[in-house]
């Protein structure tokens, strides 16, 4: 039976599946960040805390948020010569009752490469009494753990969304804009561009002899950097990378991108072993691109960049010498460039 779910009846009829049931048609049924205050933005604080900050989500229609400025959980400590990867998610049930906590999935170790831990992909929404929405990852390399790597998926902003259809809808051309039918099918009736007239080379070589466009007029730079403006020349910075822009810094001109890479490493880093941020903006390249970087004052350090196609930097330990953790570290500095998908 249909039920009017906003409606007074004198009496509790709206259950918070109900809610969800609307969010969810809104947002999307899966699991999400809102951009709004830190969006769940996660750090180590020490060696065994994860604080994640504060911010709000939803997960298949039910919001949840971080009460605070932010929330801590543990992480063990790791094994000497042992690598592994932790995953942090919130776990929704709805049955018996509804509860929600935040859970570490410690991952298993390993001397190679560590995997993530599953968790529960549920759908509310279609039977399922539970579902896990990751929001982090953290590699700990030997005892020390690495930066977490953000794995939330973040919503559409609706308001942005509209504006950027009204702007999009400011610059169409309406019927209003051609009510006066500047070319009509009467004015194209008598044939104004024909075979014939093509025929007889309206525009031939003689006519071009002129060369109304020559050498030297570039050469006076008629066509400026200066009147070409931001159209072509207007790099854009997008945003830091990695939590705080610890990382760096990405900027953008149109389908090129520049990953400017000004990162201090103090923790240890094993051989082979790298360390990942999400590069800001939904930047995603189009192709993966790599490019040496420069540890200051560490000669002996070979490290690369490398920009994937899944919108992730990595910067990579490229021997297999571990780097040990130092108070004082030291600087990776250099650029990324790659073709945005």
């Amino acid at each position: 039976m249909p039920h009017f779910v906003t409606s007074a009846q004198g009496k509790a009829h709206v259950t918070s599946a109900n809610a969800a049931h609307l969010t969810a048609g809104l947002l999307g049924n899966g699991c999400y960040v809102l951009p709004i205050g830190q969006k769940l933005a996660c750090t180590m604080t020490d060696s065994n805390t994860l604080r994640v900050l504060f911010g709000v989500a939803s997960v298949c229609g039910r919001q949840w948020e971080i009460e605070g400025d932010y929330e801590e959980v543990n992480i063990d400590n790791g094994v000497p010569g042992y690598n592994r990867t932790d995953l942090l998610v919130c776990r929704i049930e709805t049955a018996p009752q509804e509860t929600i906590e935040l859970k570490v999935y410690k991952g298993e170790e390993t001397t190679g490469t560590p995997v993530v831990p599953g968790h529960v992909e549920g759908d509310l929404n279609d039977g399922d009494t539970v579902c896990e929405m990751p929001i982090c990852s953290v590699r700990v390399n030997g005892i020390n753990p690495q930066a977490p790597e953000m794995l939330a998926e973040e919503s559409i902003d609706i308001m942005a969304l509209l504006q950027e259809l009204e702007d999009y809808k400011s610059q169409t051309v309406g019927t209003a804009k051609l009510a006066d039918l500047a070319v009509t099918s009467a004015k194209l009736g008598d044939g104004a561009v024909t075979g014939g007239k093509i025929a007889d080379l309206a525009v031939a070589t003689a006519k071009l002899a002129g060369l109304a466009v020559t050498s030297a007029k570039i050469a006076a730079k008629a066509v400026t950097k200066d009147k070409l403006g931001d159209d072509v020349w207007g790099w854009q910075a997008v945003g830091a990378i990695g939590y705080n822009g610890e990382f760096g810094a990405l900027y953008r001109c149109g389908r090129w991108a520049v990953a400017e890479i000004y990162c201090k490493k103090t923790d240890a880093l094993a051989g082979w072993g790298s360390i990942s941020a999400q590069l800001p903006g939904s930047v995603k390249p189009a192709f993966v691109a790599r490019s040496a970087l420069t540890c200051e004052d560490r000669p002996d350090y070979c490290c690369t960049g490398r920009a994937t196609t899944d919108g992730k930097l990595h910067i990579e330990n490229r021997s297999s010498t571990s780097w040990p953790a130092s108070s004082n570290g030291f600087y990776i500095t250099g650029s990324v460039v790659f073709v945005v998908a």
